[in-house]
C-alpha cells in the first residue's frame, strides 16, 4: 500500500495508511476491500497519466527496437494507439532504414501471429489436347530427277 500511495500520492490511499493497523486489515473482508481500493486508484492513476504510455512505446519502439507488437486482449485497442504513435512519430525513421514495424492484436490477427498460412493447391495447367492444328504438318519429298526414257 505504501509503495502504490508513493508512486500515485492516492489521497484515498493516504487515508488508509494513517488508520492502518495489522488488526484492522486482518480479516478476508478487509483485504479483498483493500485489494479493491488498491486496483482502483492504480486504475485511475493509470487512466490520468497517458504520457506513461507514450514513455513505454518509445522504450518499447526506440530503446529495444520491437518490430511485432503483439496485444493480448478481447480488442485491439493498445494496437490502435501504437500504429497512431508509429505513424506520426516513427514512420520516417523506419522508411530511411526499411525497418518494417507490425501490430497485431491476438484477438482479430492469430493467423499472422503463429505464422499460419493458408495453403493455396499449386494446379499445373492441363495439356492441351491433340488437335489438326498442333499436329506436325506433313512433308512434302522434294521432286527427284527420274531418267528420261
Amino acid at each position: 500500500v505504501e509503495d502504490v500511495h508513493r508512486a500515485t500520492g492516492s489521497p484515498p490511499l493516504g487515508k488508509i495508511l494513517k488508520g492502518w493497523s495489522d488488526e484492522k486489515y486482518s480479516s478476508a473482508e478487509q483485504k479483498q476491500k483493500l485489494g479493491y481500493n488498491l486496483l482502483v486508484e492504480l486504475l485511475a492513476y493509470q487512466f490520468a497519466s497517458p504520457v506513461l504510455w507514450i514513455r513505454t512505446q518509445d522504450l518499447l519502439f526506440k530503446h529495444f527496437g520491437v518490430e511485432r507488437l503483439i496485444e493480448i486482449g478481447p480488442s485491439p485497442t493498445l494496437c490502435g494507439m501504437a500504429q497512431r504513435t508509429l505513424k506520426f512519430k516513427y514512420e520516417t525513421y523506419d522508411d530511411a532504414l526499411t525497418y518494417r514495424r507490425s501490430t497485431l492484436c491476438y484477438a482479430k490477427d492469430s493467423k499472422e501471429i503463429y505464422y499460419v498460412v493458408d495453403p493455396t493447391p499449386i494446379t499445373e495447367a492441363p495439356a492441351p489436347p491433340p488437335s489438326a492444328q498442333s499436329a506436325p504438318a506433313p512433308q512434302q519429298s522434294a521432286p527427284v530427277a527420274q531418267p528420261a526414257p
